[in-house]
C-alpha cells in the first residue's frame, strides 16, 4: 500500500457521487457493483453491519482526514461507519467492546479490514488489485484471450495478475526491476515479460498500472483505443494524457480498494 498524503484525499469525499456515476458510464456498474463483483458476492450484504475505522499512530503517524475519508466511503456504500475515539490497540479494543462488525485500520505499509466474528481479513493491496482488474474487465467487455499489459509487479500487480489470469487474459508484465517481473513469471509461467515499456505500450490497448511512479506516460505513448486501469499512486499519466484518457481511465486513490475490502470482509 502506498502511503497517501493529505492532498491525495482532501477532496475525495465530495467527489464520491460524481465518481460513482463515472464508473457507471465507463464500466456499466457503479462503485458498489464493481466491488461486489471483485469480492465474488452476488448480492449486497445486509446494511445493518457497522464498521469501525481505527486511527494508527505508528511509523509516520496519522494522515489527517484518512480515517474520516475511509468512513465516508463506507457510508456512501450504505453501511454505518465510525472512527474510534481511541487509537492503535486501544482503538481495536474499543471496536471489540462496542461489537463493531468490521474493523479497518492502516499503518505505513498495511491496510486491512477484519471481520472478527467470521475471522476474515482483507488486505488493501490484494483487494485493490482485484477491484481494478474487475473494473478493467467490465470496461473492456471481458478479458478472455485479450492481451493486457501490466506495469509493476509489486503486491497490487501480483493481485491484479492473479485476477486477470483467472479471467483468461493473455498477460505481459513490465517492471523496471527485472527480478520482480521474473518473480511474477515464475508464479505464472504463461506471463510474458516485456523488455521495453514503450514498445509494450504501443502493442497493447488494455493497460493496468500498479507502479508508484507518476507522470511517466505521455499521450503519444498510448494507442488511441487504450483503456487504463490505474490504482497506482501517483497516477502514471501526465496531465495532458490524463485529460485525453477521460472516459477510458479508471483511477482513484482509495475508493475501489476500500469498497472491495469492505465486501470481502462482510
Amino acid at each position: 500500500m502506498t502511503r497517501l498524503a493529505e492532498v491525495d484525499i482532501a477532496e475525495l469525499t465530495g467527489r464520491l457521487a460524481e465518481y460513482d456515476l463515472y464508473l457507471k458510464e465507463v464500466c456499466g456498474r457503479n462503485l458498489a457493483e464493481i466491488a461486489l463483483a471483485a469480492a465474488k458476492k452476488t448480492r449486497r450484504p445486509v446494511t445493518s453491519r457497522v464498521v469501525a475505522v481505527v486511527p494508527v499512530t505508528s511509523g509516520l503517524g496519522i494522515i489527517h482526514g484518512f480515517c474520516e475519508t475511509v468512513a465516508a466511503i463506507v457510508e456512501f456504500l450504505g453501511y454505518p461507519a465510525h472512527v474510534t475515539h481511541e487509537t492503535d490497540f486501544a482503538g481495536v479494543a474499543e471496536a471489540m467492546r462496542e461489537r463493531y462488525d468490521i474493523i479497518m485500520a492502516a499503518d505505513d505499509s498495511t491496510f486491512i479490514a477484519v471481520n472478527p466474528q467470521k475471522q476474515l481479513v482483507s488486505d488493501n493491496s490484494e483487494a485493490t488489485g482485484r477491484g481494478f482488474a474487475t473494473a478493467l474487465s467490465l470496461a473492456s467487455g471481458g478479458l478472455l484471450r485479450k492481451n493486457v499489459l501490466l506495469l509493476g509487479a509489486g503486491p497490487v500487480g501480483h493481485a491484479a495478475a492473479r485476477s486477470m489470469l483467472r479471467e483468461g487474459a493473455v498477460l505481459t508484465v513490465f517492471d523496471i526491476d527485472p527480478l520482480k517481473a521474473a518473480a511474477l513469471q515464475r508464479q505464472h509461467p504463461s506471463v510474458r515479460i516485456a523488455e521495453s515499456m514503450e514498445d509494450a505500450l504501443s502493442e497493447h490497448s488494455l493497460l493496468f498500472d500498479a507502479t508508484p511512479a507518476g507522470g511517466f506516460i505521455h499521450k503519444g505513448m498510448l494507442r488511441a483505443d487504450a483503456i487504463l486501469s490505474a490504482p497506482g499512486v501517483p497516477l502514471c499519466l501526465d496531465q495532458e494524457c490524463e485529460t485525453w484518457m477521460h472516459g477510458r481511465l479508471l483511477h482513484d486513490v482509495l475508493e475501489l480498494g476500500v469498497a472491495t475490502m469492505l465486501f470481502d470482509a462482510l
